[in-house]
């Protein structure tokens, strides 16, 4: 690579968190057709970035052919910086594809020749684990990246850090960090750290029920996202504002478990539940967890693992008897968003111990 090209990439990821997504994409485009016929490191680490350019663009036929071309390359070799581009392109192209990516940068992390991409593979599985739930998994893996050398990889360590810690309802600690990302950075400088940092001081507002410093910075997103339109952020805002909304609207749901029957309430109303039937041990862990992606659903009612696409149907299914059994107790269809990979309850949940509970 020549000094030229490298001063171009940069500049393209410069062009990238500034949201200038156009100008980002003309460079990288011109590197990437590269790729075919001559396979450099340099395409492993600005892979991350070019897939985001793409999915935002809505260039899915070129994802897909990236795609074609890597599965190809590795079929002659493991090289990482080929199998790392790889994942990328799995996670960023379909549902259809986690765990082939998560087995991949998993295989990234064993490979101590792989050393370089090791941090952006952590957070790519921390995203996976995250919609699983597993927040455990998100922390070992988040603490587990050294402090990076490059800006903005510094702050999107900050924010995944404050997203882990609001998982875990510690408030203070996300608040500070996202603080700091707002401080650190501005839209001009790093449009997708400062929309990162700000999407997350939303959620924490969100979670601890502060619905006024919530709205507020809702409406500042909305601001942003004029400035700099982004499908992906217009989803996430969506998803917020419906939560919102929905927090605004809706009460807390109770849920009383005894040794034989679990009782959920929602306002002057209750409904008995029997615990043995899968269905409705599926619905007393939603009301647990308050969010469920299709893998858990599938494994909870029928002990495999989720078949993609072909398993969505079953899944709505599923949902929609959620829907209509919370329903006759009074709690709105609306209360149950689909969110990404996953659904989500959007009520506050009061779990208790019933009498009979030893």
């Amino acid at each position: 690579m020549t000094d030229a090209q490298k001063r171009d990439l940069e500049r393209a990821v410069a062009c990238c968190y500034a949201w200038r997504l156009h100008e980002a994409y003309a460079i990288f485009r011109r590197y990437f057709d590269r790729l075919p016929f001559h396979p450099e490191a340099e395409h492993a680490e600005y892979i991350g970035l070019f897939t985001r350019v793409l999915s935002e663009l809505g260039k899915e036929r070129e994802l897909e052919f990236y795609q074609r071309v890597l599965e190809h390359l590795t079929q002659h070799s493991q090289d990482p910086r080929l199998i790392f581009p790889l994942a990328v392109v799995y996670r960023q192209t379909s549902e259809a594809f986690p765990e082939k990516s998560r087995q991949l940068f998993e295989l990234i992390l064993r490979n101590e020749q792989a050393k370089p991409y090791h941090a952006k593979a952590k957070m790519f599985l921390a995203q996976y684990y995250r919609q699983k739930l597993d927040y455990a998994a998100c922390r070992q893996l988040i603490w587990s990246i050294d402090p990076p050398e490059d800006r903005y990889m510094a702050a999107l360590l900050k924010i995944w850090k404050g997203f882990v810690h609001c998982f875990e309802k510690q408030f203070t600690e996300a608040e500070k960090l996202f603080l700091d990302v707002l401080k650190e950075t501005s839209p001009e400088s790093d449009w997708y750290g400062f929309f990162c940092a700000q999407h997350g001081l939303t959620m924490l507002f969100l979670e601890q029920g502060d619905l006024k410093n919530a709205r507020r910075l809702v409406d500042q997103l909305k601001k942003l996202l004029r400035d700099r339109p982004s499908r992906m952020a217009q989803i996430q805002l969506k998803q917020i504002e419906g939560g919102l909304q929905q927090k605004e609207a809706v009460g807390p749901i109770q849920l009383t478990i005894s040794e034989f029957e679990r009782i959920v309430a929602y306002a002057n109303q209750s409904l008995k539940i029997d615990a043995d039937l899968p269905k409705n041990r599926l619905l007393v862990q939603f009301l647990k967890k308050r969010s469920l992606d299709k893998t858990m659903i599938i494994q909870s009612l029928f002990r495999r693992v989720y078949k993609g696409p072909e398993d969505d149907n079953l899944v709505y299914q599923y949902i929609h008897w959620m829907r209509q059994t919370l329903k006759k107790i009074g709690v709105p269809s609306k209360a149950i968003i689909h969110k990404g990979f996953a659904y989500q309850l959007l009520p506050r949940v009061n779990i208790t111990r019933g009498e009979s509970w030893t």
